[in-house]
């Protein structure tokens, strides 16, 4: 099991872990690392219902909405078809108390700003292993690659059908450099099987909804 200083090394001031908007772009360091796409808590919307089915749906992708399935018998077959509809649930009350904050002076700033920090708990939109972390973070924002090409198409699918101006560029991208394999290990796995298996384990725990199954 990891220490607490493990995670206090990560965030302190030289640490191996980043947070990067649009304009920190220059800032992306050219290392070694895991990344993931993180959907940014923006206000999209003022109603509360909309903005948590609106968010829900970004965060539970899926480009096939209906899935079909025919199960075979003797002298037929039966088609199952399954639609999905990701809702939402809120109260009247919680609705009430965000309309509340939402009318006061100062209120909206703060919630904004809790929002906006709370988007680090969120599941990831795409995550990812790689040798050079700001390469990486330009061809997934230009869609230059075969692999970026297909998050940047998703995820422009995805914003054009909720109506949402919503970019890679908009994500926030969080980083975490890597250190090589150990010497001892390198006559036994080579760094792109090794960078293969991290990105594929952190895929199937994460399940991030843009990345390619």
């Amino acid at each position: 099991m990891g220490t607490p200083s493990t995670f206090r090394k990560l965030t302190q001031a030289g640490g191996r872990l980043g947070f990067y908007m649009s304009d920190q772009a220059r800032d992306v360091p050219e290392h070694p690392g895991c990344y993931a796409w993180m959907l940014p808590l923006w206000l999209y919307r003022n109603d509360l219902g909309d903005f948590l089915s609106l968010a829900s749906n970004v965060l539970n992708y899926e480009s096939a909405s209906k899935v079909c399935s025919n199960i075979p018998f003797s002298w037929e077959d039966i088609e199952l078809v399954a639609h999905r509809h990701p809702r939402a649930k809120h109260t009247e009350a919680k609705a009430k108390t965000w309309k509340a904050v939402l009318q006061d002076g100062e209120a909206p700033a703060f919630l904004k700003e809790t929002l906006l920090e709370a988007s680090l708990f969120m599941r990831p939109l795409y995550v990812g292993k790689t040798d050079n972390l700001r390469r990486r973070y330009l061809e997934h924002v230009e869609g230059k690659d075969q692999w970026s090409n297909v998050f940047h198409a998703r995820l422009s699918e995805c914003a054009r059908a909720l109506n949402l101006k919503l970019r890679v560029v908009d994500l926030l991208f969080v980083s975490l450099k890597t250190p090589g394999i150990p010497q001892s290990l390198r006559d036994k796995v080579s760094d792109d099987e090794y960078n293969l298996l991290i990105e594929q384990v952190m895929m199937q725990l994460c399940q991030p909804p843009f990345s390619v199954r």
